[in-house]
């Protein structure tokens, strides 16, 4: 006498589902950092990039990477929720600095301690800075995936809301990718947006 089988679909599809979790892991932000720790040969972007070159002043002082911590610097950035800082760029006038990441990506856990640089810090008090975790805020995560839903992003918006897309970073492939353990870059764009 032979019994039934238990149905193997809702194993096949467990299974995909993992398969598919690894695959976007994979293929996410953790699998891209070595092209984002300086393509060697890379072409410069778009016109308008900001890389290193384009810093203008006297020699940077140099970053101490290891000694900043992953927070964000919120003691020295006013970070906004999305949504008030939005209504509070078109009160004042200032323009918007926003950050996509989220919590488990790697890379974005780097990013964040670029904002403990004291010049990044002073120029983010010229603006609204938005700071988007990806996963509680995926509708603003789509609405500003421009050129792919990688992470972190930084885009500029004027104080209307308006992308200034002509603010990009210098990278070949993620225009809104900026180096995670230089800050001079992003200063740069920083400037840029001010203009």
């Amino acid at each position: 006498m032979s019994r039934p089988c238990a149905s193997p679909r809702p194993v096949r599809v467990l299974a995909l589902w993992a398969a598919c979790l690894v695959v976007t892991l994979a293929l996410g932000c953790n699998a891209r950092r070595a092209n984002f720790d300086g393509p060697e040969g890379a072409p410069g972007g778009s016109p308008g990039a900001v890389g290193e070159a384009d810093i203008p002043g006297p020699p940077y002082a140099p970053f101490d990477f290891a000694a900043a911590t992953p927070d964000w610097n919120r003691a020295g950035v006013a970070w906004r929720p999305t949504d008030a800082g939005l209504a509070e760029a078109r009160e004042s006038g200032k323009p918007v600095m926003m950050v996509i990441h989220a919590e488990w990506c790697g890379p974005c856990h780097e990013y964040a301690r670029v904002f403990h640089d004291a010049e990044l810090a002073a120029l983010s008090r010229a603006f609204v800075m938005i700071l988007v975790d990806s996963d509680r805020e995926p509708a603003v995560n789509q609405r500003y995936a421009t050129d792919g839903t990688y992470l972190p992003r930084t885009y500029f918006l004027t104080p209307s809301g308006q992308h200034q897309t002509n603010v990009v970073s210098d990278h070949p492939r993620f225009r809104y990718f900026f180096p995670q353990r230089d800050p001079r870059a992003i200063v740069a764009a920083m400037r840029l947006a001010l203009r």
